[in-house]
């Protein structure tokens, strides 16, 4: 009896992570979708500043209108489609999130389970990454109606194709550059080869860079890869990284979120745990309100809960507005 309720729990916890995925996947591709008709519409609205010169107003409005409004009409109908699978996707996450602790409380999940479901969503990180290189094409589409504009002034108005070229290469540049930043967050390539601390020292080195205002001081063990067969160490590489990318949402949230001045990190091995603390001295906020919130805007924090309770392990934040934010994170080394 008890095996069959869990394998029905299972079954609807399936069905509802499918769910979400298609989902999901609809929702990716209407957020591309509006992101070309923006880009179209810009290189519209920008055609039409040079079409003035050799076409009358009137003509030139005519000559984009229908287009205009077409796009319009469309992205209009795509945002409100999205509206509805965000409400939907709220739901879905709240209906997983009651399995997963239904399928819990009837079975005590091993070790190797917790890691198949990380490792599920390591790879789902990587085809997130692949996607965004690849949809980050569509980005350089504006370039493009840029390109063709110099072109046209390079006879006529040499200084202003030069200045439209020099703005091009300034745009490309900066859109490389968020890729790069993108698909390091995504997954932290340098991981395998350099290991835990050093992977941790770039990651803050690249925090740096972007936010320069603020000091980080860390204090980070050097962790080296367990020996052993070729699947322990996957277990052991796969515990690392999910312990990087709780420290790196925490860290960037801090960042972005805390208006602090100085940031500190410790990773200590201490007997036969690994300890993490993250400190700042920012702007603080409600802490026990937000981590009893459902809102999306604290999605960051549910993950880094989520992901130290897969680890069998301890999470607590405190903060309170005007105190800055303490994040202790304590989970078993395996």
């Amino acid at each position: 009896m008890k095996e069959d309720k869990l394998r029905i729990l299972e079954e609807l916890y399936e069905d509802s992570l499918q769910e979400k995925k298609t989902i999901s996947d609809e929702l990716q591709s209407n957020l591309n979708r509006i992101k070309e008709i923006d880009t179209y519409l810009k290189s519209i609205r920008e055609s039409e500043e040079c079409d003035f010169k050799v076409f009358s107003p009137r003509s030139a409005e005519i000559l984009y209108k229908d287009k205009i409004s077409e796009s319009e009409i469309e992205k209009t109908k795509l945002e409100n489609k999205n509206s509805n699978y965000y409400q939907k996707l709220e739901k879905i996450d709240k209906k997983i999130s009651d399995l997963a602790f239904l399928i819990k409380d009837n079975k005590s999940i091993d070790k190797n389970m917790h890691f198949t479901i990380l490792d599920i969503q390591e790879r789902e990180r990587i085809r997130i990454s692949r996607e965004l290189h690849d949809s980050s094409l569509q980005n350089l589409t504006h370039l493009i109606h840029s390109l063709e504009l110099s072109s046209m002034f390079i006879d006529q108005d040499p200084i202003r194709a030069k200045l439209e070229l020099a703005s091009c290469s300034q745009n490309l540049k900066q859109i490389i550059n968020e890729i790069r930043d993108t698909i390091f967050n995504l997954r932290p390539m340098s991981f395998d080869d350099l290991g835990f601390k050093n992977c941790i020292e770039n990651f803050i080195d690249n925090l740096k860079k972007q936010y320069n205002n603020c000091e980080i001081i860390y204090d980070v063990d050097d962790i080296p890869i367990v020996s052993g067969d070729e699947k322990e160490r996957e277990l052991f590489t796969l515990y690392l990284v999910t312990i990087y990318r709780v420290i790196q949402e925490a860290m960037i949230n801090s960042m972005k979120h805390s208006e602090a001045d100085k940031l500190e990190l410790s990773v200590k091995k201490k007997e036969q745990k690994l300890v993490v603390n993250i400190i700042d001295n920012g702007k603080g906020f409600p802490a026990n309100d937000v981590i009893n919130s459902k809102d999306s805007k604290h999605f960051g924090i549910l993950i880094m809960q989520e992901r130290v309770y897969l680890l069998n392990g301890k999470f607590d934040i405190i903060s309170e507005p005007g105190c800055g934010t303490r994040i202790f994170i304590s989970v078993p080394f395996i």
